[in-house]
């Protein structure tokens, strides 16, 4: 490790303190992942995964219809 740091120019500290935050941002971007994993599980089971493409643009233009509609009632 200390021909690392000294290759890397940096201290032992930094070095360490370096591999710790990369190890963080690891176990940060497999949490993700995991989670967006059980999302589109659950989102492959529900009615709105057997929707098209064009049935889903449909939707959101339909409530965005509604969204104005509604705001220029107000």
């Amino acid at each position: 490790m200390e021909r690392t740091a000294k290759k890397e120019n940096c201290t032992m500290s930094g070095l360490i303190r370096e591999l710790y935050r990369r190890y963080v941002a690891g176990e940060a971007r497999n949490e993700f992942g995991r989670a967006l994993d059980v999302l589109r599980a659950e989102a492959a089971n529900s009615p709105a995964g057997k929707l098209s493409m064009r049935q889903i643009d449909r939707e959101i233009e339909a409530a965005r219809r509604a969204k104005r509609s509604k705001a220029r009632a107000k």
